[in-house]
């Protein structure tokens, strides 16, 4: 068993089976300047018509979602992906970059709040790419606790239901989801450990610990609480 240390961002005890989610995005070669143009406008399209439906049943993010359609159908952003789709880069890469090129002020901005609202941004980002290189969103089967590295609202929107925790490495008391987390009662911890096996895990915001692969004492105690 490890015992890992953890900054509170949402209070609760969790104990499950921990779901590793990973945010990377591998980008694909170029092909051609109109393929990958009408690549981008189908993964744009497709990204706001999934945003709509997650809107159905969240009518109470119906604000933070209209500001995720607002930012990927933005003609500022086309325009200046198209630009480098012109440069012969592919529309993934090209979406990659513009849009990182957005969040780089928020993340050298000297305030919390500007740097928490990035996540808002990159969010948006996976979703387009997601959908431009046809990769399937994430989508809980099971009761779950989730790792991942950064924490996208969208898919706590999308996941609320199935997660029991949440740990990830980046974050702060303020963000959107951390936010979120509260409002649902879902325990949510910071800690700088990078898991990789989905092992048995216990989320105890009580005592600001998480312990992995616990023993069956640990287990059966955090049964009965």
């Amino acid at each position: 068993m490890e015992v890992i240390d953890g900054t509170v961002l949402s209070e609760g005890i969790a104990l499950g089976q921990l779901y590793i989610l990973n945010n990377a995005i591998n980008h694909e070669n170029q092909i051609t300047v109109n393929l990958e143009k009408q690549k981008f406008d189908l993964a744009v399209k497709k990204t706001v018509d999934e945003i709509k439906e997650i809107q159905k049943e969240n009518s109470s993010e119906l604000d933070y979602l209209n500001i995720q359609i607002l930012i990927a159908s933005d003609h500022v952003l086309k325009q200046k992906v198209y630009d480098m789709i012109d440069h012969n880069y592919s529309a993934s890469y090209s979406v990659n970059e513009v849009m990182d090129e957005y969040v780089k002020p928020l993340l050298d901005s000297t305030n919390t709040y500007l740097q928490q609202r990035s996540v808002d941004i990159l969010d948006v980002k996976h979703h387009i790419l997601n959908n431009i290189l046809d990769k399937s969103a994430n989508v809980l089967d099971s009761m779950k606790i989730v790792y991942t590295e950064d924490l996208h609202p969208s898919f706590l929107i999308k996941n609320k239901k199935k997660i029991l925790g949440i740990i990830s490495n980046k974050g702060g008391y303020s963000s959107h989801s951390a936010i979120l987390c509260r409002q649902l009662n879902i325990p949510y911890m910071l800690c700088d450990k990078k898991f990789a096996s989905n092992d048995d895990i216990v989320i105890d915001t009580r005592n600001k610990k998480i312990y992995f692969k616990p023993t069956f004492e640990i287990i059966d105690h955090y049964k009965l609480v």
